[in-house]
């Protein structure tokens, strides 16, 4: 797909073929007739048909080529013998009879014509073979056709990089907190002492990092190719062409997913991009300076300027309304946002949670969230400090939109532990955190961790916290004594190991932008050095026998169907609350209990029923209901 690259392609070069063509016709006269007058009169056609050459506008591509690859003299003519055959083929049959009969474009044919010396012309080091202006075709040496469109005035991605290719259009926004002007000064500066500049954009994948080059390259008067790197592709050729073409129209070259190796004997552009994800390795390349851009994540404001400029705000849809899910919005997902032009703020909410998501799946499970503040039943005291909880975290993300504040107080960690015993809801009151706060939840299972990834802990959990950081997300780390037990003697390089994995955990949740809650059902277990160091440590006991009877109550009327009158279904539930099960068990009693009803034919569930799924559910901890106990629940 051809489309306009820059300043050298501003006109259509329409009679540049006719220049070369014309120029190779004389000096094919000289040899098609043997006088000496015919021969002198050919030999001034010649020079008459170089200097017009040399001298018309449209040659100027081709004299920029000439100077950028260093052709000799004889490169050039065989470059234009080749551009002339093909713009005008009928060349090809008067050579042929150039004595003695020349059948196709050779080196021979180029030496004869052109007076140069009898030398190889395509060398290894020739430029004409580095960049592959000329090959090998069934009829002699021809020009490759993606040079001979450029020089044509037709300018465009050659074959190779038609398949993973773009020009990157400046964006429509400018962000304060983007270096351009400071990255563009010492790219300007490296450049005009001869030096070619590789810039480093450091951010994760989706921030904006290509739009960043072209805003860079755009204070610079140019504009940017972005190049996506195929491993799998010929890379060699790969940065060959995108070299090639970066030098002839004067555009800057981004590489998305990394810059492939760079031929040593391959001039550079001057300006190139790479996007870097953190924590990626990136080689030094020999004859680029490198200079380290780490583009900084999306601010409030930030985010705002995007929203507005890309029309999201058209249609009255805020980001304030999408809760916290907006915070993990990167500059990608709110132009995509745009595009979708939500209806409303719940819309919109729902389009960045499905984004963010997506992203997050691999990182640990993403639990759905299906409960608000007053699904969840708990002990008095214990509701009490989850809300005090939720205050204070609605708080901090107002305190984190004043950047002074956010400055002293935004990287003091949000760190939560959740303990008691299972099936008290612990993960339920993770669930409810997220969903009135409008985050998304990630589960992360330690022992899975541990388990599976012994001896690069580390490694693994600094990509974990690479991928969550940003996302807005919850970081909900279950059974997390697998990871912070304490450990009072180091018996072998495992304990060391281990011990050395908590402290560097320790320092990634402090570090943390967002919220991470540890849950375990083994608070004992856990080094109380660590434990000092969360923010807010929340107990999950068991019930009290009013908190079982309301949530006994919730789930008789929601199995009945609302059949039992509410007084009745009070009093089942205060009798079935009797029995000491956590709010796990109690729900499954309850499922349990339905279950039973149905296959007595019981409609709606009756008490009985209910007794027996207590029965079955203490049975699983190999328990039996105290039959005085269950008279108490069954007596009328």
């Amino acid at each position: 797909m051809n489309v306009a690259l820059w300043h050298d392609a501003r006109a259509a070069h329409a009679t540049l073929g006719d220049l070369v063509a014309d120029r190779f016709a004389a000096a094919l006269a000289r040899f098609s007739d043997t006088s000496d007058s015919s021969r002198e009169a050919a030999g001034a056609n010649l020079d008459a048909a170089t200097a017009r050459l040399e001298s018309h506008a449209e040659g100027a591509t081709r004299q920029r080529l000439n100077a950028l690859f260093r052709l000799d003299p004889a490169e050039r003519d065989l470059l234009d013998a080749a551009l002339a055959l093909r713009a005008r083929p009928t060349l090809a049959r008067e050579l042929a009879t150039v004595p003695p009969g020349i059948a196709g474009l050779t080196e021979a044919a180029v030496v004869t014509l052109f007076g140069h010396a009898n030398r190889p012309i395509l060398r290894p080091t020739s430029a004409l073979v580095r960049w592959s202006l000329v090959e090998p075709g069934a009829g002699g040496i021809v020009a490759d056709p993606d040079i001979a469109a450029l020089l044509g005035g037709r300018p465009g991605f050659d074959r190779v990089l038609a398949r993973c290719a773009a020009v990157v259009a400046p964006p429509a926004f400018a962000l304060p907190g983007w270096p351009v002007e400071e990255t563009a000064a010492a790219a300007m500066r490296l450049t005009e002492m001869g030096r070619s500049v590789r810039v480093m954009i450091t951010a994760l994948p989706g921030s904006g990092r290509q739009l960043f080059a072209a805003a860079v390259a755009a204070s610079l008067s140019s504009r940017v190719i972005r190049v996506t790197r195929d491993p799998a592709g010929p890379e060699d050729s790969l940065y060959m062409h995108a070299q090639r073409l970066a030098l002839l129209t004067g555009h800057a070259l981004v590489w998305a997913g990394g810059m492939p190796p760079r031929p040593p004997e391959l001039p550079s552009a001057p300006l190139q991009f790479v996007t870097v994800d953190p924590h990626s390795p990136q080689p030094p390349a020999e004859g680029l300076v490198d200079l380290w851009i780490d583009l900084p994540p999306l601010r409030p404001d930030d985010r705002d300027v995007v929203w507005t400029a890309a029309g999201g705000d058209r249609g009255g849809v805020s980001l304030a309304g999408c809760g916290r899910i907006a915070t993990g919005a990167r500059l990608s997902d709110l132009l995509a946002l745009a595009e979708h032009e939500p209806a409303d703020d719940g819309a919109a909410r729902a389009i960045l949670a499905r984004r963010i998501r997506d992203r997050l799946e691999g990182t640990g499970h993403v639990l759905p969230l299906p409960y608000r503040r007053d699904d969840l039943v708990l002990a008095p005291a214990v509701g009490a400090q989850l809300d005090t909880l939720l205050a204070d975290l609605a708080a901090h993300e107002r305190l984190l939109a004043d950047d002074t504040l956010a400055q002293h107080y935004g990287r003091l960690g949000q760190s939560i532990l959740f303990h008691g015993p299972s099936g008290t809801g612990k993960t339920m009151g993770a669930q409810v955190l997220a969903q009135e706060l409008g985050a998304n939840l990630v589960r992360i299972d330690c022992a899975a961790i541990v388990s599976k990834y012994i001896g690069e802990t580390v490694k693994q959990l600094r990509e974990l916290f690479d991928r969550l950081r940003g996302s807005g997300a919850i970081a909900f780390f279950d059974e997390a004594d697998s990871l912070f037990a304490r450990r009072t003697e180091l018996k072998d390089a495992n304990d060391r190991h281990a011990n050395a994995d908590t402290n560097y955990l320790l320092q990634l949740i402090e570090d943390f932008d967002g919220i991470s809650i540890l849950a375990t059902n083994r608070k004992d277990n856990i080094d109380p050095a660590f434990l000092r160091r969360l923010r807010y440590v929340v107990e999950f006991g068991e019930l009290g026998p009013a908190a079982r009877s309301a949530l006994w109550e919730r789930h008789v009327q929601a199995l009945t169907g609302g059949k039992i009158a509410h007084r009745e279904a009070s009093a089942w539930s205060a009798r079935l609350a009797l029995a000491e099960l956590t709010p796990a068990q109690i729900k499954g009693a309850a499922l349990t209990g339905r279950f039973v009803g149905d296959g007595r034919g019981a409609d709606p569930t009756q008490l009985e029923d209910f007794v027996r799924g207590i029965e079955r559910e203490l049975a699983k901890d190999g328990r039996a209901l105290d039959p005085g106990l269950k008279r108490r629940m069954s007596d009328d």
